[in-house]
């Protein structure tokens, strides 16, 4: 099998950042491509990790920044529609 020795990762959303750390993690030269010109947190993002994400998380040495920036879930809600 040939080594990946770089890569160009499209999106600089969560998936995007988290597989561009991963490869860079792994020595791979890797170019982002966002078209946005800053990463902010606009937009009402939420996001809720679940153990398997947390997992991978921890793979790249996330997991505890993401505890730490994080707020923890008190019951559950649901909305479908904006009220």
């Amino acid at each position: 099998m040939t080594a990946i020795s770089s890569a160009v990762v499209v999106g600089g959303g969560i998936v995007g950042l988290v597989c561009a750390r991963a490869l860079a993690l792994r020595g791979v030269s890797v170019v982002l491509l966002e078209r946005k010109p800053a990463i902010t947190d606009e937009g009402g993002i939420g996001i809720g990790l679940q153990s398997n994400a947390m997992n991978a998380l921890e793979e790249i040495g996330l997991a505890q920044a993401c505890l730490e920036a994080g707020v923890p879930e008190i019951g559950r809600a649901s909305c479908r529609e904006r009220v």
